[in-house]
């Protein structure tokens, strides 16, 4: 009791304690690479240079990236059968395997995903992993 006015003292109540800071979010899983990265420049050079290809399959950022699987693949497919072909035409098929990897690696530059026909069916399931 309080003793000048013959009342009750209130009762002192406690300081609110301070809420506890929130934890900090999750990271970001890591994210497939951008359409507007390097992935058409990197399926480009699969088309054009085989052993790149090859090599870009085992790169992190590029074998989960269905356009630069399939420009490795094929790519490489294309350039194996115009190497074996030129034996018989005395180097033009390997010159017309090259140029249409040029046309067909600007195609994957810009984000399409070529099907060499023929070639395609026979390395699709390679390419879908």
């Amino acid at each position: 009791m309080d003793e000048t006015q013959g009342t009750p003292a209130p009762e002192e109540t406690p300081a609110p304690e301070p809420m506890p800071a929130a934890p900090p979010p999750p990271p970001a899983a890591p994210q497939p690479a951008a359409p507007n990265s390097n992935v058409g420049l990197v399926a480009l050079l699969c088309w054009i240079f085989a052993p790149w290809g090859i090599i870009a399959l085992f790169l992190d950022d590029y074998k989960g990236v269905r356009l630069v699987r399939s420009a490795a693949i094929q790519g490489a497919a294309v350039a194996v059968i115009g190497i074996l072909l030129s034996s018989f035409t005395f180097g033009l098929a390997s010159i017309a395997a090259f140029i249409y990897q040029i046309i067909l690696g600007l195609k994957a530059y810009k984000g399409e995903d070529s099907q060499v026909p023929g070639l395609y069916g026979l390395v699709q399931s390679m390419i879908d992993q």
